[in-house]
């Protein structure tokens, strides 16, 4: 049986987008909140390129960074709209399958 917990996380939780590399483990974190260009195409740590194996597909340097760039702007404009008192909320809605990662388990990575 697989267990499935969701979990749901406002905006302003986001903090950064947070990359490992899966040849030596080194991560690399952007932050949501800063003026952030691109993810590099070479590990930091090791130089290992991280789009060896992707052939011509969609850049996920890009796409990582649109994220980081939209995360960005919908929480600006969240924040203008509730100065205004909209009464609008946006959350991402996660599932973390056969690991708990409520705030009260014991199982929580640090």
């Amino acid at each position: 049986m697989t267990k499935i917990t969701k979990q749901f996380v406002g905006l302003g939780d986001i903090t950064a987008l947070r990359v490992i590399c899966d040849h030596c483990g080194a991560s690399l974190s952007l932050p949501i909140m800063s003026n952030v260009f691109g993810l590099p195409e070479n590990c930091p740590s090791c130089k290992y390129d991280w789009y060896q194996n992707y052939g011509n597909g969609p850049n996920i340097g890009n796409i990582a960074l649109r994220l980081v760039q939209n995360v960005k702007a919908l929480r600006n404009a969240l924040d203008l709209e509730t100065k205004a008192n909209t009464n609008v909320h946006v959350s991402l809605d996660v599932e973390v399958n056969g690991l708990d990662v409520s705030p009260f388990s014991s199982n929580r990575d640090a």
